[in-house]
């Protein structure tokens, strides 16, 4: 019977699901810190976000599932170690927030909101309506895939961009390798980033490529804080570059409360809110991807959603 610690939010109606995939025995925790030294030695899968620390005191250690989708923050795991993520499991809601953002910037009812605080009837200026939009992807994983989507759906004539081109979806127009992205960034109207945290995407929005950007466009950024650098961000957007930015992760993370960004007229922060696995849009998702992994090692089969180690996804 394989030792399993499992370190997170777990509702206590979800654990009997555990107990019902295989010959595991399970210890639930909070956080990496409660962890016994027993279970510490004995088991042989983890499930949860492990600590360097935590590893280094897991001998027989042999599986990793996350309940995230990104892996950077286990970057280092011995190479033994099969590492699994929640691929595709964040998608529909993540993409759900970020089509209300780009409609909310498009039809400046954030302006509105402060305007109506000042009880002005002013109009701001014309909506920018779905349909007449261009829209491109940074990113064409679960995410940027069900984002275009919704916006295409909408109307919305939608791009992506992802590291290599193959595999478009049929609702997409254009899809672009990652090195053409300077060249065709300044035709779009709202370009949305749901990229992993890479060397590769680290810094990829530096201040060329944000004025890159068509003037009066949108920015939104649900992937990784530190595919956009804060410090031309502010500098780019205090000049009104931007029709609008969302940014529901930063870089550094979280903000500080006395970081410039938080006071730049146009920039709208939310704190990592649109996928977090234990919100109710993510968690019955989450956990699927991680009973079905769980049945997989049970039945000898191959994992779902093996990372692969070199691209960091």
């Amino acid at each position: 019977m394989k030792k399993v610690i499992v370190v997170g939010e777990v509702r206590e109606e979800t654990k009997p699901l555990f107990e019902e995939t295989g010959d595991y025995r399970f210890s639930f925790y909070q956080h990496n810190r409660e962890i016994s030294a027993e279970d510490l030695q004995e088991a042989e899968i983890f499930i949860g976000t492990p600590t360097p620390a935590t590893v280094s005191r897991m001998p027989n250690l042999k599986w990793v599932q996350l309940f995230s989708a990104g892996a950077n923050a286990v970057s280092d795991l011995p190479g033994h170690v099969v590492l699994t993520n929640a691929y595709g499991a964040y998608g529909p809601a993540i993409a759900e927030y970020m089509t209300a953002c780009t409609l909310s910037l498009g039809l400046y009812l954030p302006e509105y909101l402060l305007a109506q605080q000042e009880h002005d009837w002013d109009r701001i200026g014309d909506p920018l309506d779905a349909a007449s939009m261009k829209v491109l992807s940074v990113g064409m994983g679960a995410i940027g895939t069900a984002y275009t989507r919704h916006m295409h759906m909408l109307g919305a004539s939608c791009s992506g961009v992802r590291r290599t081109v193959h595999d478009k979806p049929d609702h997409i127009e254009h899809l672009y390798a990652s090195k053409e992205l300077a060249d065709i960034i300044g035709d779009y109207d709202a370009v949305a980033l749901s990229m992993p945290g890479t060397a590769e995407t680290t810094g990829m929005f530096d201040e060329a490529m944000l004025r890159r950007m068509k003037k009066g466009s949108i920015l939104i950024n649900v992937g990784r804080g530190s595919a956009i650098d804060t410090d031309a961000l502010v500098k780019v957007a205090r000049e009104g570059h931007f029709r609008g930015v969302v940014l529901d992760v930063t870089e550094p993370e979280p903000l500080p409360k006395n970081h410039p960004l938080w006071n730049v007229p146009h920039v709208y922060i939310t704190p990592h809110i649109s996928g977090r696995y234990i919100s109710s849009a993510n968690y019955d998702r989450v956990i699927a991807v991680v009973l079905e992994n769980l049945k997989h090692a049970q039945n000898g089969e191959p994992f779902a959603h093996v990372v692969d180690r070199k691209l960091g996804y």
